[in-house]
């Protein structure tokens, strides 16, 4: 395959509408705004949304539970079982469907949300690292013909984002504990990548204009650089190159925009329904990103700790707190969206990578009270959108060591994700006259929840 040098392939439903393959491919190429909005409209509000959804969500805030928490001490407890563990299991609004007791809030809200406890990966073990990088993508592998894979972040920012925002569409906000397990927008171009911000409602690096540089300088050096930078671009076009300038880019946009990660202009009784945590501030953060048009919005959840990791303590004051702290800042991040008529816009994910194992003390632990890493079931839910909410997919045996009924891989969540929000996942992205399905991967949809 000839390397790949320019900036941005678009995504594109690839028929006659374009023309031959590689009159597209020439289009696009030549970048600029036209090749971007002809990229969008392809898969986006130029076309009908996927068969069945009515109102396609505009946004996504995909929650991270990074590290993998326990299906048993959230979304499908086994009270009375062997391997239920001392925590107890309580009723939620959908008929014979419990959560863990420390879950009330969200136990509460099952209304507006759909819950899937079958969730299966290829590892049976489970490993952070390829099983968070398949939660990102929905894929296991690079594409077939060896191109590497963008983000479900940067896709979502190439087909809803808007052409002229000053803010990147696709925010990760926290730092991460498995950077390598972080997708970027590989194929697609420096325009897509995430934006990683440290999270609390800070922004990364300097925003600010130097103190001894007037705002006229600050401007007529920005119109230079700009000319010397489509100067080059004419003569040495080339990735890296295009990678720089949208760095410059995406620097100016921050500096505009900084209000957005000012979470002192919400009102006091706001902040403090979100609580003190970074992940409180993180939910409140990704609201206002999604208020100001943000497409896609990535937030880990953790706590003092760095993770849902629970080798040694499921079932201690940390598990306790975690889920504590989960419940409430979800729910109210949740009513928040309801509230300011953005839930019925706004896609919300909320899982971890992988389970933890039915067996108590099954790992390196020596007989401590904790799980070890399980990948073959584990459960999560999702809401908001064109979501039916009251639903249940899947279920486990009575000890949760097999799945009963219907197993849900990570691809077919994806051809769950993507309809619901208006792209479809057999269309193509292409690079070097080779045409690449947004999912490869995948054999079923969930169609009885996307409204």
């Amino acid at each position: 395959m000839r390397p790949f040098s320019l900036e941005s392939p678009r995504l594109t439903a690839h028929d006659e509408r374009f023309g031959s393959r590689r009159e597209f491919i020439a289009s696009s190429l030549a970048g600029g705004a036209a090749a971007a909005s002809v990229g969008r409209r392809a898969l986006g509000e130029g076309s009908s949304p996927p068969s069945g959804v009515r109102k396609p969500a505009r946004h996504v805030i995909f929650v991270l539970m990074s590290g993998a928490p326990s299906q048993l001490e959230t979304f499908d407890p086994k009270p009375g079982a062997p391997t239920g563990g001392p925590f107890r299991a309580i009723s939620t609004r959908i008929p014979g469907v419990q959560f863990c007791e420390y879950l009330p809030q969200l136990a509460n809200l099952t209304d507006d949300l759909a819950v899937i406890r079958s969730v299966t990966g290829p590892l049976p073990a489970g490993s952070h690292v390829p099983d968070l990088q398949r939660t990102l993508t929905g894929h296991s592998s690079p594409s077939r013909v060896g191109v590497e894979r963008p983000a479900f972040g940067s896709i979502v920012a190439n087909q809803l984002g808007q052409a002229h925002s000053k803010l990147p569409g696709y925010i990760n906000l926290s730092p991460s504990w498995h950077d390598a397990a972080f997708q970027n927008a590989g194929c697609l171009g420096a325009r897509y990548d995430m934006l990683k911000s440290p999270g609390y409602g800070q922004l990364p690096g300097i925003t600010e204009r130097h103190a001894g540089i007037s705002e006229s300088g600050f401007l007529a050096r920005n119109a230079l650089r700009d000319a010397l930078d489509r100067g080059f671009l004419e003569q040495r076009r080339s990735r890296p190159a295009d990678r720089y300038g949208e760095s410059f880019a995406r620097a100016r946009g921050l500096m505009d925009s900084t209000h957005v990660f000012d979470l002192s202009r919400e009102p006091e009784s706001v902040r403090a329904r979100y609580g003190p945590t970074r992940y409180g501030a993180d939910c409140l953060t990704a609201r206002r990103l999604v208020e100001a048009g943000v497409p896609f919005v990535l937030i880990q959840c953790y706590g003092t700790r760095c993770d849902w990791d629970w080798h040694y303590e499921a079932f201690s004051h940390l598990s306790k707190y975690m889920l504590g702290m989960f419940d409430q800042v979800t729910s109210t991040l949740i009513n928040d969206l309801k509230q300011r008529g953005l839930w019925d816009e706004t896609l919300l994910i909320c899982t971890g990578e992988f389970g933890r194992t039915p067996q108590i003390g099954s790992n390196e632990a020596n007989g401590y009270s904790g799980r070890a890493h399980w990948g073959k079931t584990y459960s999560m839910f999702l809401g908001g959108g064109p979501i039916r909410g009251g639903h249940v997919i899947g279920a486990t045996n009575r000890d949760g060591t097999e799945i009963a009924d219907r197993p849900v891989t990570v691809p077919d969540l994806y051809r769950t994700y993507y309809p619901a929000l208006g792209i479809d996942p057999d269309h193509e992205f292409v690079v070097d006259d080779q045409p690449i399905p947004i999912q490869e991967e995948g054999e079923q949809t969930l169609a009885e929840l996307l409204a």
